[in-house]
Protein backbone atom coordinates (compact mmCIF):
# COMPACT_ATOMS: atom_id res chain seq x y z
CA UNK A 1 0.00 0.00 0.00
CA UNK A 2 2.85 2.02 0.70
CA UNK A 3 4.32 1.80 -2.67
CA UNK A 4 0.95 2.32 -4.29
CA UNK A 5 0.82 5.84 -2.30
CA UNK A 6 3.90 6.54 -3.37
CA UNK A 7 3.49 6.05 -7.05
CA UNK A 8 -0.09 7.42 -7.10
CA UNK A 9 1.62 11.00 -5.06
CA UNK A 10 4.46 10.93 -7.86
CA UNK A 11 1.72 10.30 -10.82
CA UNK A 12 -0.06 13.81 -8.79
CA UNK A 13 3.39 15.67 -8.76
CA UNK A 14 3.89 15.05 -12.75
CA UNK A 15 0.48 15.70 -13.80
CA UNK A 16 0.38 19.08 -11.59
CA UNK A 17 4.00 20.14 -13.43
CA UNK A 18 2.02 19.14 -16.99
CA UNK A 19 -0.65 21.19 -16.15
CA UNK A 20 1.82 24.00 -14.71
CA UNK A 21 3.89 23.86 -18.22
CA UNK A 22 0.98 23.77 -20.78
CA UNK A 23 -0.64 26.86 -19.20
CA UNK A 24 2.51 28.77 -18.63
CA UNK A 25 4.44 28.32 -21.83
CA UNK A 26 1.82 29.62 -24.57
CA UNK A 27 1.95 33.11 -22.87
CA UNK A 28 5.16 33.36 -21.90
CA UNK A 29 8.58 32.97 -23.30
CA UNK A 30 9.96 32.34 -20.11
CA UNK A 31 9.54 28.42 -18.66
CA UNK A 32 11.16 28.85 -15.23
CA UNK A 33 14.77 29.66 -15.82
CA UNK A 34 14.98 29.06 -19.61
CA UNK A 35 14.25 31.18 -22.14
CA UNK A 36 12.92 30.05 -25.18
CA UNK A 37 11.29 31.29 -28.73
CA UNK A 38 8.40 29.77 -29.42
CA UNK A 39 5.61 27.46 -27.66
CA UNK A 40 6.20 23.89 -28.16
CA UNK A 41 7.81 24.36 -31.15
CA UNK A 42 9.52 21.01 -32.32
CA UNK A 43 6.73 18.76 -31.15
CA UNK A 44 4.44 20.96 -33.17
CA UNK A 45 6.84 20.89 -36.05
CA UNK A 46 7.25 16.90 -35.58
CA UNK A 47 3.49 16.64 -36.27
CA UNK A 48 3.17 19.03 -38.85
CA UNK A 49 6.26 16.69 -40.94
CA UNK A 50 3.84 13.65 -40.26
CA UNK A 51 1.48 15.47 -41.63
CA UNK A 52 3.66 16.15 -44.73
CA UNK A 53 4.64 12.43 -44.85
CA UNK A 54 0.91 11.60 -45.55
CA UNK A 55 0.56 14.13 -48.29
CA UNK A 56 3.92 12.63 -49.58
CA UNK A 57 5.62 15.80 -49.29
CA UNK A 58 9.17 16.16 -48.45
CA UNK A 59 10.46 16.97 -45.01
CA UNK A 60 14.32 16.89 -46.18
CA UNK A 61 13.95 20.59 -47.48
CA UNK A 62 16.03 23.55 -47.66
CA UNK A 63 17.21 24.82 -43.84
CA UNK A 64 15.33 27.83 -42.93
CA UNK A 65 14.51 27.19 -39.16
CA UNK A 66 15.87 25.52 -36.14
CA UNK A 67 13.04 22.98 -36.36
CA UNK A 68 14.03 21.47 -39.55
CA UNK A 69 13.43 17.60 -39.34
CA UNK A 70 17.47 15.92 -38.84
CA UNK A 71 16.35 13.08 -37.78
CA UNK A 72 16.55 9.55 -39.27
CA UNK A 73 13.35 8.29 -41.07
CA UNK A 74 12.91 5.87 -38.30
CA UNK A 75 12.11 8.67 -36.13
CA UNK A 76 9.38 9.11 -37.77
CA UNK A 77 7.88 6.19 -36.33
CA UNK A 78 7.69 7.85 -33.07
CA UNK A 79 5.87 10.76 -33.99
CA UNK A 80 3.22 9.43 -35.91
CA UNK A 81 0.99 8.31 -33.11
CA UNK A 82 1.04 12.05 -31.73
CA UNK A 83 -0.11 13.20 -35.09
CA UNK A 84 -3.47 10.84 -34.25
CA UNK A 85 -4.81 12.67 -31.92
CA UNK A 86 -5.61 16.49 -31.25
CA UNK A 87 -2.25 18.99 -31.32
CA UNK A 88 -3.25 20.22 -27.48
CA UNK A 89 -3.90 16.72 -26.29
CA UNK A 90 -0.64 15.82 -27.91
CA UNK A 91 1.40 18.42 -26.58
CA UNK A 92 0.14 17.39 -23.11
CA UNK A 93 0.88 13.85 -23.18
CA UNK A 94 4.31 14.42 -24.36
CA UNK A 95 4.98 17.31 -21.99
CA UNK A 96 3.89 14.23 -19.40
CA UNK A 97 6.27 11.72 -20.94
CA UNK A 98 8.93 13.69 -20.71
CA UNK A 99 8.94 15.00 -17.13
CA UNK A 100 8.16 10.98 -16.28
CA UNK A 101 11.12 9.92 -18.21
CA UNK A 102 13.33 12.64 -15.97
CA UNK A 103 11.74 11.37 -12.86
CA UNK A 104 13.04 7.72 -14.28
CA UNK A 105 16.31 8.56 -14.81
CA UNK A 106 16.83 10.44 -11.37
CA UNK A 107 15.10 7.07 -10.02
CA UNK A 108 17.52 5.04 -11.34
CA UNK A 109 20.49 7.06 -10.76
CA UNK A 110 19.48 7.06 -7.07
CA UNK A 111 19.51 3.32 -7.10
CA UNK A 112 22.86 2.87 -8.88
CA UNK A 113 24.39 5.23 -6.12
CA UNK A 114 23.12 3.35 -3.44
CA UNK A 115 20.44 5.93 -2.96
CA UNK A 116 17.06 4.13 -3.33
CA UNK A 117 13.66 5.35 -2.11
CA UNK A 118 10.44 6.25 -3.08
CA UNK A 119 9.01 6.97 -6.59
CA UNK A 120 7.60 10.20 -5.33
CA UNK A 121 10.57 11.62 -4.26
CA UNK A 122 12.41 11.34 -7.76
CA UNK A 123 9.13 13.06 -8.97
CA UNK A 124 9.70 15.96 -6.54
CA UNK A 125 13.43 15.92 -7.18
CA UNK A 126 12.25 15.90 -11.46
CA UNK A 127 10.21 18.96 -10.89
CA UNK A 128 12.89 20.71 -9.05
CA UNK A 129 15.55 19.76 -12.18
CA UNK A 130 13.05 21.33 -14.59
CA UNK A 131 12.34 24.27 -12.79
CA UNK A 132 16.32 25.46 -11.88
CA UNK A 133 17.80 24.22 -14.90
CA UNK A 134 17.75 26.11 -18.31
CA UNK A 135 18.42 22.82 -20.69
CA UNK A 136 15.36 20.95 -19.28
CA UNK A 137 12.53 24.05 -19.12
CA UNK A 138 13.91 24.71 -22.35
CA UNK A 139 13.42 21.17 -23.56
CA UNK A 140 10.03 21.22 -22.45
CA UNK A 141 9.27 24.61 -23.37
CA UNK A 142 9.83 23.19 -26.65
CA UNK A 143 9.19 19.83 -27.06
CA UNK A 144 12.12 18.13 -27.38
CA UNK A 145 12.66 14.23 -27.12
CA UNK A 146 15.70 14.46 -25.54
CA UNK A 147 14.66 13.16 -21.95
CA UNK A 148 12.92 9.87 -23.68
CA UNK A 149 16.47 9.23 -24.99
CA UNK A 150 17.57 9.34 -21.51
CA UNK A 151 15.68 7.33 -19.77
CA UNK A 152 16.25 4.69 -22.81
CA UNK A 153 19.79 4.82 -22.25
CA UNK A 154 19.73 4.93 -18.63
CA UNK A 155 18.04 2.08 -18.24
CA UNK A 156 19.92 0.03 -21.18
CA UNK A 157 23.34 0.98 -19.25
CA UNK A 158 22.31 1.22 -15.95
CA UNK A 159 18.69 -0.79 -15.49
CA UNK A 160 17.80 -3.62 -17.75
CA UNK A 161 19.54 -7.26 -17.46
CA UNK A 162 22.55 -7.89 -18.91
CA UNK A 163 21.56 -10.09 -21.67
CA UNK A 164 19.09 -7.99 -22.49
CA UNK A 165 21.88 -4.57 -22.77
CA UNK A 166 21.97 -3.17 -25.99
CA UNK A 167 18.34 -3.40 -27.51
CA UNK A 168 17.28 0.36 -26.25
CA UNK A 169 20.32 1.81 -27.41
CA UNK A 170 20.05 0.26 -30.74
CA UNK A 171 16.49 1.47 -30.34
CA UNK A 172 16.99 4.87 -30.14
CA UNK A 173 20.08 5.33 -32.58
CA UNK A 174 17.45 4.61 -35.26
CA UNK A 175 15.89 7.59 -34.10
CA UNK A 176 18.31 9.99 -33.29
CA UNK A 177 21.98 9.30 -33.99
CA UNK A 178 23.93 10.81 -31.18
CA UNK A 179 23.85 7.74 -29.15
CA UNK A 180 26.21 5.22 -31.42
CA UNK A 181 29.00 6.55 -29.88
CA UNK A 182 27.52 3.66 -26.58
CA UNK A 183 28.13 1.04 -29.48
CA UNK A 184 31.67 3.03 -30.02
CA UNK A 185 32.49 2.28 -26.18
CA UNK A 186 31.13 -1.06 -26.51
CA UNK A 187 33.17 -1.70 -29.76
CA UNK A 188 36.17 -0.46 -28.04
CA UNK A 189 35.66 -2.54 -25.01
CA UNK A 190 34.99 -5.74 -26.88
CA UNK A 191 31.61 -6.12 -25.32
CA UNK A 192 30.15 -7.77 -28.49
CA UNK A 193 27.00 -8.79 -27.43
CA UNK A 194 26.00 -5.74 -26.63
CA UNK A 195 27.25 -4.20 -29.77
CA UNK A 196 25.38 -7.29 -31.55
CA UNK A 197 21.85 -6.54 -30.05
CA UNK A 198 22.07 -2.60 -30.46
CA UNK A 199 23.08 -3.23 -34.11
CA UNK A 200 20.57 -6.00 -34.63
CA UNK A 201 17.79 -3.69 -32.97
CA UNK A 202 18.84 -0.47 -34.71
CA UNK A 203 18.85 -2.11 -37.95
CA UNK A 204 15.37 -3.88 -37.41
CA UNK A 205 14.22 0.16 -36.78
CA UNK A 206 15.61 1.36 -39.56
CA UNK A 207 15.19 -1.70 -41.64
CA UNK A 208 10.79 -1.16 -41.25
CA UNK A 209 11.13 2.61 -42.20
CA UNK A 210 13.37 1.74 -45.19
CA UNK A 211 10.55 0.11 -46.17
CA UNK A 212 7.96 2.63 -45.52
CA UNK A 213 9.74 5.56 -46.45
CA UNK A 214 12.72 4.53 -49.15
CA UNK A 215 13.01 8.29 -50.73
CA UNK A 216 13.23 9.55 -47.52
CA UNK A 217 15.74 6.35 -46.23
CA UNK A 218 17.68 7.20 -49.31
CA UNK A 219 17.93 11.10 -48.85
CA UNK A 220 18.97 11.13 -45.42
CA UNK A 221 21.51 8.52 -46.25
CA UNK A 222 22.81 11.06 -49.39
CA UNK A 223 22.77 13.57 -47.02
CA UNK A 224 24.85 12.09 -44.22
CA UNK A 225 27.51 10.34 -47.19
CA UNK A 226 28.02 13.94 -48.56
CA UNK A 227 28.24 16.23 -45.14
CA UNK A 228 25.11 17.75 -46.31
CA UNK A 229 23.66 17.16 -42.80
CA UNK A 230 26.38 19.05 -41.38
CA UNK A 231 27.27 21.78 -43.99
CA UNK A 232 23.77 23.18 -43.79
CA UNK A 233 24.52 24.54 -40.21
CA UNK A 234 27.24 26.24 -41.45
CA UNK A 235 25.24 29.33 -42.47
CA UNK A 236 22.63 29.30 -40.02
CA UNK A 237 23.15 32.29 -37.63
CA UNK A 238 21.23 30.58 -34.76
CA UNK A 239 23.96 27.34 -34.98
CA UNK A 240 26.81 29.50 -34.92
CA UNK A 241 25.76 31.59 -31.84
CA UNK A 242 24.34 29.12 -29.75
CA UNK A 243 25.41 25.52 -30.47
CA UNK A 244 27.75 24.10 -27.88
CA UNK A 245 29.40 22.06 -30.35
CA UNK A 246 33.45 21.93 -30.08
CA UNK A 247 32.46 21.86 -33.29
CA UNK A 248 30.80 25.70 -33.57
CA UNK A 249 32.94 27.07 -31.74
CA UNK A 250 35.81 27.01 -34.25
CA UNK A 251 32.83 29.16 -36.61
CA UNK A 252 32.46 32.46 -34.63
CA UNK A 253 35.04 34.83 -32.29
CA UNK A 254 37.62 34.76 -31.85
CA UNK A 255 38.23 31.77 -34.39
CA UNK A 256 35.86 32.32 -37.15
CA UNK A 257 37.95 31.12 -39.60
CA UNK A 258 36.00 28.79 -42.09
CA UNK A 259 39.07 28.01 -44.22
CA UNK A 260 40.27 25.60 -41.12
CA UNK A 261 36.98 25.57 -38.98
CA UNK A 262 35.44 22.56 -40.28
CA UNK A 263 38.52 20.41 -40.48
CA UNK A 264 40.13 21.24 -36.59
CA UNK A 265 36.50 21.69 -35.17
CA UNK A 266 36.01 17.70 -36.58
CA UNK A 267 39.36 16.80 -34.73
CA UNK A 268 38.07 18.30 -31.74
CA UNK A 269 34.66 16.69 -31.53
CA UNK A 270 36.94 13.36 -32.53
CA UNK A 271 38.47 14.21 -29.34
CA UNK A 272 35.60 14.34 -27.33
CA UNK A 273 34.84 11.04 -28.38
CA UNK A 274 38.89 9.73 -26.80
CA UNK A 275 38.61 11.81 -23.99
CA UNK A 276 34.81 9.81 -22.91
CA UNK A 277 36.99 6.46 -23.72
CA UNK A 278 40.00 7.49 -21.23
CA UNK A 279 37.73 8.92 -18.56
CA UNK A 280 34.34 6.58 -18.63
CA UNK A 281 37.30 3.85 -18.07
CA UNK A 282 38.85 5.62 -15.24
CA UNK A 283 35.22 6.09 -13.73
CA UNK A 284 34.78 2.10 -14.36
CA UNK A 285 37.71 0.93 -13.09
CA UNK A 286 36.77 3.33 -10.01
CA UNK A 287 33.69 1.56 -9.91
CA UNK A 288 31.56 4.84 -10.47
CA UNK A 289 28.80 3.29 -13.14
CA UNK A 290 26.43 6.80 -13.01
CA UNK A 291 29.42 8.62 -13.86
CA UNK A 292 30.81 6.15 -16.33
CA UNK A 293 27.17 6.93 -17.99
CA UNK A 294 27.17 10.29 -17.81
CA UNK A 295 30.37 10.67 -19.37
CA UNK A 296 29.29 8.11 -22.12
CA UNK A 297 26.60 10.23 -22.53
CA UNK A 298 28.06 13.70 -22.47
CA UNK A 299 30.30 12.40 -25.52
CA UNK A 300 27.27 11.40 -27.49
CA UNK A 301 26.13 14.78 -27.68
CA UNK A 302 29.41 17.28 -27.06
CA UNK A 303 31.28 15.02 -30.28
CA UNK A 304 28.10 15.97 -32.52
CA UNK A 305 28.54 19.23 -34.93
CA UNK A 306 25.07 20.77 -33.55
CA UNK A 307 24.70 20.91 -29.31
CA UNK A 308 21.40 23.11 -28.52
CA UNK A 309 21.44 23.57 -25.01
CA UNK A 310 18.14 21.24 -24.03
CA UNK A 311 20.76 18.58 -25.07
CA UNK A 312 21.96 18.77 -21.84
CA UNK A 313 20.38 16.99 -20.17
CA UNK A 314 22.26 15.04 -17.71
CA UNK A 315 22.73 18.20 -15.76
CA UNK A 316 19.71 16.73 -13.92
CA UNK A 317 21.84 13.50 -12.68
CA UNK A 318 25.02 15.34 -11.93
CA UNK A 319 24.30 16.25 -8.27
CA UNK A 320 24.27 12.09 -7.68
CA UNK A 321 27.15 12.19 -9.48
CA UNK A 322 28.54 14.03 -6.63
CA UNK A 323 27.21 11.60 -4.38
CA UNK A 324 28.33 8.65 -5.75
CA UNK A 325 32.68 10.23 -6.03
CA UNK A 326 31.98 12.03 -2.93
CA UNK A 327 30.22 15.50 -2.37
CA UNK A 328 32.73 15.96 0.13
CA UNK A 329 35.56 15.76 -2.12
CA UNK A 330 36.90 18.09 -4.24
CA UNK A 331 35.40 16.14 -7.57
CA UNK A 332 32.31 16.38 -6.12
CA UNK A 333 32.54 19.92 -5.76
CA UNK A 334 33.68 20.47 -8.79
CA UNK A 335 30.55 18.20 -10.24
CA UNK A 336 28.19 20.38 -7.82
CA UNK A 337 29.51 24.12 -9.16
CA UNK A 338 29.34 22.41 -12.74
CA UNK A 339 26.07 21.78 -12.17
CA UNK A 340 25.52 25.17 -10.62
CA UNK A 341 27.09 26.93 -14.20
CA UNK A 342 23.91 25.01 -15.67
CA UNK A 343 21.45 26.63 -13.39
CA UNK A 344 22.48 30.13 -15.06
CA UNK A 345 20.01 31.60 -17.95
CA UNK A 346 23.64 31.62 -20.56
CA UNK A 347 21.19 32.23 -23.95
CA UNK A 348 20.65 35.80 -22.88
CA UNK A 349 24.44 37.05 -23.19
CA UNK A 350 24.85 35.07 -26.85
CA UNK A 351 24.50 38.11 -29.17
CA UNK A 352 22.94 35.96 -31.78
CA UNK A 353 23.41 39.45 -34.35
CA UNK A 354 27.17 39.03 -33.91
CA UNK A 355 27.42 42.94 -33.70
CA UNK A 356 30.25 42.89 -31.22
CA UNK A 357 33.28 41.06 -32.67
CA UNK A 358 36.43 43.23 -31.35
CA UNK A 359 38.37 41.90 -28.30
CA UNK A 360 36.17 43.64 -25.23
CA UNK A 361 35.25 42.57 -22.09
CA UNK A 362 31.59 42.20 -23.65
CA UNK A 363 32.89 39.95 -26.43
CA UNK A 364 34.62 37.62 -24.13
CA UNK A 365 31.34 37.46 -21.87
CA UNK A 366 29.64 36.43 -24.98
CA UNK A 367 32.32 34.11 -25.31
CA UNK A 368 31.66 32.30 -21.95
CA UNK A 369 27.86 32.60 -22.30
CA UNK A 370 28.01 30.35 -25.54
CA UNK A 371 30.44 27.54 -24.21
CA UNK A 372 29.92 27.29 -20.41
CA UNK A 373 27.91 24.17 -20.55
CA UNK A 374 30.53 23.04 -22.77
CA UNK A 375 33.42 23.98 -20.51
CA UNK A 376 31.63 22.25 -16.86
CA UNK A 377 30.79 18.99 -18.78
CA UNK A 378 34.49 18.89 -20.44
CA UNK A 379 35.72 19.98 -17.22
CA UNK A 380 33.77 16.97 -15.14
CA UNK A 381 35.01 14.64 -17.47
CA UNK A 382 38.11 15.18 -17.39
CA UNK A 383 38.31 15.75 -13.39
CA UNK A 384 36.64 12.11 -13.28
CA UNK A 385 39.68 10.95 -15.54
CA UNK A 386 42.57 12.39 -13.35
CA UNK A 387 40.84 11.08 -10.14
CA UNK A 388 43.05 8.48 -8.89
CA UNK A 389 41.19 7.57 -5.71
CA UNK A 390 38.84 4.24 -5.67
CA UNK A 391 34.81 4.96 -4.55
CA UNK A 392 33.53 3.91 -1.53
CA UNK A 393 29.97 2.13 -3.44
CA UNK A 394 30.32 -1.20 -3.38
CA UNK A 395 27.84 -0.87 -7.28
CA UNK A 396 29.09 -2.97 -9.68
CA UNK A 397 30.01 -1.24 -13.55
CA UNK A 398 28.51 -1.21 -16.61
CA UNK A 399 29.96 -4.27 -18.10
Amino acid sequence: MKRRGSYLLGTLILIALTVIVVLTVPHHNWLFTGRYSTSFVDIRARIRDVHLVQKNITIYGPVTTPQYFSYPPAALLLFFPFAWIKTAWAIRVWTFISLWAVAGAIHIARRVVGRPGQWWVSCAAAAVAVAVLPPLSILLADGQLGTLLLIALISDSLAVPARFRGYLTGLVTAIKIYPAIFVVVWLWRRQWADVARAVGAWAVVTGIAAVLWPSYTSTFISRLIDGSEVTRFTHFIHWRATSSSPYTVLFRWPFGNEAYAATVGSLACVAVVALALWASQRARRANWPLSEFVIILMASTLAAPVVWDHYFVWFALLPLVALEVGVRRPLGILVLAATVIAMLPWQLGRNESFSVTSFSVTTLGIFASRTALLAASLAVMIAVGLHRERAQHAVAPLS
